[in-house]
């Protein structure tokens, strides 16, 4: 898939999915690697081949069964733990994963479990306050302001370091 076809298809995954959540009650925002490219380029990073979303708002299993009915009625599947949700579309490859992580507050720090092996810790500070921004013809919420977030992420967010694309291909 060329990137153009990328940015294309993913920013309508991005569209569909988070009409999803918003129907059901699920406040989201751009987190890590898509909020950088948010931010940064106005557009999803070039090598990013995922699409990362946080959210305080952990849905009781009624609501998951839920949103998983609407997401399969619009072609995506949706893989759940408790903290955590891998969204994508069927029968497409290579596939452009949804990551929804869940954030818990405990005092002055927020936790999402991340990457299936480790809890990724946040000082709340960083998303107690978000604001909208205009990204691939969407209003999405960043946190606020993203420039502290993302420097407290990445340092030197503002430097380009390309890393080789991530192509998730699923039977």
């Amino acid at each position: 898939m060329n990137i153009q076809n990328f940015k294309k298809r993913a920013a309508q995954d991005l569209k569909e999915v988070g009409e999803v959540l918003k129907r059901n009650g699920i406040t989201f925002h751009l987190q890590w690697g898509t909020c950088l490219g948010a931010v940064r380029e106005g557009d999803f990073i070039e090598w990013d081949y995922d699409i990362d979303l946080g959210s305080f708002d952990n849905p009781p299993n009624e609501v998951r069964a839920k949103i998983v009915k609407e997401l399969k009625s619009i072609g995506f599947a949706s893989f759940w733990s408790c903290d955590y949700v891998r969204i994508r579309r069927l029968r497409v490859n290579p596939v452009i994963p949804i990551d929804l992580y869940f954030f818990t507050r405990d005092g002055e720090n927020c936790f999402a479990w991340r990457n299936y092996e480790k809890w990724q810790k946040i000082e709340y500070k960083y998303l107690s306050k978000f604001k909208t921004i205009q990204f691939n013809n969407g209003e999405y919420l960043v946190p606020d302001p993203p420039e502290e977030y993302l420097t407290r992420l990445y340092k030197d967010w503002k430097i380009r370091i390309k890393k080789e694309p991530i192509y998730y291909k699923f039977p």
